[in-house]
């Protein structure tokens, strides 16, 4: 009789610890999958935002070359304004919310 269970401890003994093994090796990786993910969507916000900066400030010098063109303006310039008025909030409110994710706010 204890020749069984030994033999059965010592059956099930690899399975048992292979199994702690993998479950903490997949915990470590989902955690760091997700950081890689939160990144990766942090990077791209980030380029949106540039992209849509550099918009902006293209659209305010056309108008601005426009203007002087013309000699006056017809618009545009405030048309460019307001593009680069909200592409700095949109920024700014991307840039602070970085800042309080790395703990710089603090």
């Amino acid at each position: 009789m204890e020749q069984i269970v030994f033999n059965a401890i010592t059956a099930l003994a690899p399975g048992i610890i292979v199994g702690i093994v993998m479950a903490w090796w997949n915990k470590r990786d989902k955690k760091r999958d997700e950081a890689r993910s939160t990144a990766e969507a942090d990077r791209v916000e980030s380029e949106m935002m540039r992209i849509d900066l550099l918009v902006a400030v293209a659209q305010l010098s056309y108008a601005v070359a426009i203007a002087q063109k013309r000699g006056s303006t017809n618009g545009e310039t405030e048309a460019g304004i307001e593009h680069y008025e909200k592409a700095m909030d949109k920024f700014r409110k991307f840039e602070r919310k970085q800042m309080a994710k790395s703990g710089l706010g603090q």
